[in-house]
């Protein structure tokens, strides 16, 4: 059982198996793997997340154009992630007011269905929302 990572160390791990997929694709060598990684850990109080990540691998890719396709993959990611969490907040609040409040609960679900809303939209649209997203977890 894996446990959850925090997202700095996500980053990281995402990075390393990159680093090892590529290597045992024998796309990169194993000296410019190492240059690499030599180069995020030179940064590494850079990386608070996979946003910070994805930037300086931005950067990088400057340097290592191999790591153009990584940095596709992490942004594919943290868009899949955010959404994944958005999708969670959702259906917490939903779950929360169902009983007392089914119209709200119905008319969020519905516009969080909609690919063109994310959270800052439904926080505008729906103040209980906002008010929920604010609470101490």
């Amino acid at each position: 059982m894996q446990t959850k990572l925090n997202p700095k160390d996500n980053a990281a791990h995402l990075f390393c198996l990159f680093l090892a997929e590529e290597m045992r694709m024998r796309m990169i060598s194993l000296g410019t793997a190492k240059e690499m990684a030599r180069a995020v850990v030179a940064h590494k109080n850079l990386i608070d997340s996979e946003e910070h990540m994805l930037r300086l691998i931005m950067e990088l890719a400057k340097d290592f154009p191999q790591l153009k396709k990584f940095e596709q993959k992490l942004a594919v990611y943290i868009e899949r992630q955010g959404r994944s969490d958005a999708e969670k907040k959702v259906t917490e609040f939903v779950a929360g007011i169902m009983d007392t409040d089914q119209n709200l609960a119905m008319q969020v679900l519905e516009d969080a269905i909609d690919a063109n809303n994310n959270l800052d939209i439904l926080k505008n649209k729906y103040p209980k929302f906002a008010e929920f997203l604010n609470q101490p977890q």
